[in-house]
């Protein structure tokens, strides 16, 4: 047990007689504090209610600034979204989100790359209709990792399911400023996927106000990106949000 390996690594660091004791204290020091504080278990899918895309926001604050926020408001799931980022930098950017992520035991996801999904050990991949196939995204980041889809009709979510998806995004419900491209679906294509057996999130547009309307239809996870990362205040807004899924599906 741990408490066995620590007993015997401090009798093997003090047969080191030319190791200063300050340092074999410090060593110790460090092995016990690794037992004592594991790092946190890490989010499942079937727990997660609130999903966060997170990039740079409105107001010019960093990537990763955004990121630390969002997690220290308790989202246990969060995607990273850069498009227009140089694959250089952001396969730099997803490296310190992993270790973000990872210290926090949220789940995090990268938005299109596979490969530098892969690269960085994230979680899994998100791709849209235009992307990736599901079979050949898996394939790229890893059979045990998570493949998630975005559909904005009831047909893609039954497709994306049936091709393996982990996962759906469903939208967009509201109007969308990261998808201004897309016309908004309303709350009935929510409605309309309620029967999908895998998780799914309604997406797009989506505030802590409207929030009511798309857990009317049915839905039991979110996915949120501007309400939350253009908050002034980024982690209680997240808590906001946290705090209405778990009311609503108590």
């Amino acid at each position: 047990n741990s408490s066995a390996a620590s007993d015997v690594y401090k009798r093997q660091l003090l047969h080191k007689p030319s190791v200063p004791f300050e340092q074999l204290r410090y060593e110790a020091y460090q092995l016990e504090k690794a037992f004592a504080w594991p790092p946190p278990k890490r989010a499942s899918l079937e727990d997660v209610r609130l999903y966060v895309l997170v990039s740079g926001n409105a107001k010019g604050r960093p990537v990763l600034e955004v990121l630390e926020e969002v997690l220290d408001g308790g989202c246990t799931m969060v995607q990273l979204r850069e498009k227009e980022m140089a694959d250089g930098e952001f396969l730099e950017l997803a490296r310190k989100a992993r270790q973000l992520t990872h210290r926090a035991g949220a789940l995090l996801i990268i938005n299109d790359r596979a490969d530098i999904a892969r690269q960085v050990g994230a979680d899994g991949v998100h791709v849209g209709q235009s992307d990736l196939p599901v079979h050949e995204a898996r394939q790229v980041v890893g059979f045990d990792r998570l493949v998630g889809v975005s559909t904005h009709s009831a047909d893609q979510a039954a497709a994306a399911e049936a091709a393996g998806a982990d996962y759906l995004g469903v939208g967009p419900v509201f109007a969308s400023p990261t998808k201004p491209e897309l016309p908004s679906k309303g709350v009935e294509l929510v409605r309309a996927v309620t029967h999908i057996r895998i998780p799914f999130f309604a997406i797009g547009g989506i505030t802590l106000e409207n929030l009511p309307r798309v857990q009317a239809v049915g839905a039991t996870r979110v996915a949120v990106s501007s309400d939350i990362i253009n908050a002034d205040d980024i982690s209680e807004r997240t808590r906001a949000f946290l705090i209405a899924m778990k009311s609503r599906t108590r």
